[in-house]
């Protein structure tokens, strides 16, 4: 909004306050919604209203929270190729952690989904904040190791400590103690000793800095928007955030003190038309802002991004602008804008959207009119007026309505009352509130047949056109939630940004259900963002059977190598986001994990049987392989003792060859000898042959047996 924006009504008489006409169009939106009186009630008459716009947008909500929420991944940073994909996922999970874990992420999306369905946009607010927050802590008990503790612990954590007092006391206890034996004594039974502890009582002044980011919703009418704006507020000349902020956090988010200090309370609450319509109860609005200290009282706080040659280059750059009443607290240069904005019903090339207030308003007044005539017109049947003859009935008695109750009159009663009868038009009004509910039902998807399907009906529908006509209004769910998920993909964006441009330590996150460190320090700037749209019941439907089909396909394509674990995963993934499990890692592991590698490693080995029949045949290969060893050993030796007996034989019959040779000739020579010393010489010849001979067959030693023949050829000689 701008200078150029149509004026409305004024707020207040004799003040300057006034409201624009988007202000004004917020205003009765937020009536159509709490269902407030039209302004055209008549007195006794129904003054019923029928929250057609609630209805319609408390319906579509549960939707659009499912369709974001049901997912640990509501974002996802896309990777920029192969060797990026692990960066990616580590920045996607980090991010959603930050907007969901750090921040309330759910309230941020509710909020921001309701507002843009009644107020046509929705804006999402993030920031790098630093604030110092002052608390004050007591602790009794404490020993003077836990003392020293906690002093390290908060310089651990660059928290700064006063102590405000210290009080030393001492605390007696109770504790075990095994008593020594006497000397001929049974032993005696621990015994209960006092003990004498020197234990504090501190009061400490807790004094730390926060930084971090900071992701709100920001309320439709604390938005002021250019009317140049197309599309996000990031292509937008100017907008700005009003809040009102107490002077205390004013001082917490390190603006000026000066400024702080000397700036004037902002306008009253009951100035403010939006108050006026958001408070359910004027209860809220009793409540006095302006407290006599100085440090609560409310600040009106504009938070500006505009475009603006600042420094005379005639370019203008982008810039904050914090104005504190009507000074200027802070005036920097920035890279980008902190406000994110989405829209349910898009306005070609405008920033302000179409609301659901615009779509329903007629038809709330006409279900509301055609309502409140049904009601008086069964009012009317049930309670009959009577023209009567004044002179000869009691009129006290007639207008006392009550069962059984008697009306006297003079003469008879035929002549003196006649009833005015009213016709019973409720069927022809019903049949026009239905008709309401089809217009209804074509402009938002939302209607009796499909918010609740009717079983009566569903025996003659099939279930295949009834679920193509659940599909088919939930498309223009699915329509918002698309557009709304432009916002909430450049509020990551924006995470991601000032993450990376202010986070100056590690990290440490619980990432699927982890603890690990994370480093921004090797991010980078992220564009392609997308968001992860679930499924309503229809398409969810439909998608289970789906996934069934591509199951059975992947269990033929694996059998021909077309299908691995990573593709696997996938499925499985898939499968379990589509039945509604937000954590898909609960149930399957990824197989680029270190948990998956080490799986499919110990899925590479064959099963146990296998492993044991493999085994064994290893064993009984090995001692096949020693048998067949010590059997070649066995030959050789055989060999090898062989052909030593051969040729020990060989000299054997050699020397008793020639000892029989020297025999003989010393028997031919000495013809004087006896015939009983020859025969001696034989028979000593003859056993030294076989004792030679019975030593070759049992394999004795070739050294023996030549020592076993020298012995004989001695005993010879």
């Amino acid at each position: 909004m701008g200078s150029s924006t149509a004026q409305g009504m004024t707020v207040a008489p004799n003040t300057p306050a006034t409201m624009t006409t988007l202000e004004l169009d917020n205003y009765y939106a937020w009536n159509y919604y709490m269902a407030r009186p039209l302004g055209n009630e008549q007195p006794d008459r129904s003054q019923v209203v029928i929250p057609v716009v609630r209805d319609v947008i408390e319906w579509i909500v549960p939707q659009l929270m499912r369709v974001f929420c049901s997912t640990d991944r509501i974002c996802r940073f896309e990777p920029d190729g192969p060797q990026d994909e692990e960066l990616a996922d580590q920045q996607t999970d980090a991010c959603n952690y930050i907007f969901m874990r750090m921040n309330d992420g759910f309230n941020i999306i509710h909020d921001y989904i309701k507002e843009a369905l009644l107020l046509r946009n929705g804006y999402i607010k993030t920031q790098w904040v630093k604030k110092r927050e002052v608390k004050i802590e007591r602790y009794t008990g404490l020993s003077e190791e836990a003392l020293t503790q906690l002093t390290m612990d908060a310089e651990e954590e660059g928290d700064e400590i006063e102590f405000l007092g210290k009080d030393e006391r001492n605390e007696i206890s109770f504790v075990q103690q095994q008593v020594p034996p006497q000397p001929g004594q049974p032993p005696m039974p621990p015994q209960m000793v006092p003990q004498t502890t020197q234990v504090y009582d501190v009061k400490i002044r807790r004094i730390s800095e926060r930084k971090f980011v900071e992701v709100c919703a920001v309320p439709r009418e604390n938005v002021l928007v250019s009317p140049r704006t197309r599309r996000g507020l990031d292509d937008s000349p100017y907008y700005c955030h009003k809040e009102k902020l107490s002077r205390s956090e004013c001082l917490e988010l390190e603006y000026d003190p000066e400024i702080v200090k000397e700036a004037l309370p902002g306008p009253p609450r009951w100035l403010n038309i939006d108050d006026l319509a958001r408070n359910s109860v004027i209860d809220q609005l009793t409540v006095d802002e302006n407290d006599a200290d100085p440090a609560t009282q409310v600040l009106e706080v504009r938070d500006c991004c505009v475009r603006v040659d600042y420094d005379g280059d005639d370019i203008a750059e982008l810039r904050r602008v914090v104005v504190i009443g009507d000074k200027i607290a802070l005036n920097e240069e920035i890279e980008e804008g902190d406000m994110a904005s989405g829209v349910a019903i898009r306005t070609p090339h405008r920033h302000i959207g179409i609301s659901l207030y615009e779509v329903l308003k007629d038809l709330q007044d006409i279900k509301t009119d055609l309502t409140r005539q049904g009601l008086d017109n069964v009012w009317l049947c049930n309670n009959t007026r009577i023209a009567v003859d004044q002179d000869n009935v009691n009129l006290e008695d007639l207008s006392t309505n009550r069962p059984g109750g008697i009306v006297r009159t003079r003469g008879g009663p035929g002549d003196k009352l006649l009833p005015l009868s009213t016709q019973n038009v409720l069927p022809d009004i019903m049949g026009a509130i239905e008709y309401v509910d089809t217009m209804q039902q074509w402009r938002t998807g939302v209607g009796s047949d499909t918010t609740v399907l009717n079983p009566d009906e569903l025996q003659n529908v099939a279930k295949g056109n009834a679920m193509a006509l659940l599909s088919k209004s939930e498309l223009k769910v699915e329509q918002m939630a698309r557009l709304l998920g432009e916002g909430i993909k450049d509020a990551f964006r924006k995470i991601n940004n000032l993450i990376m441009r202010h986070q100056d330590k590690e990290m440490m996150m619980q990432l699927r259900g982890k603890w690990v460190p994370v480093d921004p320090s090797l991010w980078k700037t992220r564009t392609a963002v997308s968001v992860n749209i679930g499924l309503g019941s229809g398409n969810r439907e439909e998608t289970r059977a789906n996934l069934m089909v591509l199951g059975q396909a992947m269990q033929a394509g694996k059998s021909v190598g077309l299908v691995g674990p990573e593709q696997g995963y996938n499925y499985f993934r898939k499968l379990a986001e589509t039945l509604g499990f937000n954590s898909p890692n609960e149930f399957f592991v990824d197989p680029q994990s270190p948990e998956g590698q080490q799986l499919q490693k110990m899925l590479q080995q064959p099963p146990v049987p296998l492993q044991i029949a493999q085994m064994k045949a290893q064993s009984d290969a090995q001692a096949q392989q020693q048998n067949t060893q010590l059997q070649i050993q066995k030959t050789q030796a055989q060999m090898q003792a062989e052909t030593s007996r051969d040729m020990f034989q060989a000299k054997v019959n050699a020397a008793v060859a020639g000892q029989k040779a020297q025999l003989e000739a010393q028997s031919k020579a000495m013809q004087t000898g006896g015939q009983m010393q020859l025969e001696r010489e034989k028979a000593i010849l003859n056993l030294a042959v076989q004792l030679a001979e019975a030593a070759l067959k049992a394999n004795a030693q070739p050294d023996q047996i030549i020592a076993d023949t020298r012995a004989a050829e001695q005993a010879v000689q």
